[in-house]
C-alpha cells in the first residue's frame, strides 16, 4: 500500500466514530456558524431596540447584558431550528427490490405462471400489481418490500 493511501485510510480510521453520529458534529458546528452570523448581522439592533424602549428606565450599564442575552437569544432559536430538523429529516430504509406475493382464494400463498414477481421500484411494482388484480381477480396479492436485517413488510394489499 503506498504511503499516502495508508496515511488517508489511518486518518479515516481514527475519524470514523465522528462519521456515524449521523450529522450531529456537522450539525452543531453549522449552528454556532449561522447563529455568529446573523449575530454580527443583527447584534446590534436587537439590543438597540431594547435600549430605545426602556432607555429611560435602564441604564446604560446593561447594555451589555442586552447583547449577550440577544446573541443567547440568537444562538438558542438556531439551535432549537436545527434539532428539529435533524429529528425530521431522519433518514429512511427503503427497500432495494420488492416483491409481489401471490395468495389465493384460500388465503394461502400460490404460484401464477408467467407473472415477473421481483421489481426494483415501488411504483413499477403497484402498476403490475393493480394489472394482475385485473386480470386475476380472485387472487390477493400482496406488495413486500425486503430491507436487509428487517423482516419483510408488506406495504399494499389487494
Amino acid at each position: 500500500m503506498r504511503p499516502i493511501q495508508r496515511t488517508i485510510k489511518t486518518v479515516y480510521d481514527n475519524f470514523s466514530p465522528l462519521f456515524t453520529w449521523k450529522g450531529y458534529m456537522l450539525m452543531v458546528v453549522t449552528s454556532i456558524t449561522f447563529a455568529n452570523i446573523v449575530l454580527v448581522i443583527f447584534g446590534n439592533t436587537i439590543p438597540n431596540v431594547f435600549l430605545v424602549i426602556f432607555g429611560n428606565t435602564i441604564p446604560g450599564v446593561f447594555q451589555t447584558v442586552f447583547k449577550v442575552a440577544a446573541g443567547g437569544v440568537i444562538l438558542g432559536a438556531v439551535v432549537v431550528f436545527a434539532m428539529a430538523w435533524l429529528l425530521r429529516a431522519k433518514p429512511q430504509n427503503r427497500p432495494r427490490s420488492y416483491r409481489v406475493i401471490i395468495f389465493d382464494v384460500f388465503g394461502s400463498e400460490s404460484t401464477i405462471e408467467d407473472l415477473r414477481l421481483n421489481f426494483q421500484n415501488h411504483d413499477v411494482a403497484w402498476s403490475h400489481m393493480r394489472d394482475y388484480k385485473k386480470r386475476y381477480p380472485l387472487h390477493n396479492f400482496a406488495l413486500v418490500g425486503d430491507v436487509k436485517g428487517n423482516r419483510p413488510t408488506i406495504y399494499r394489499y389487494i
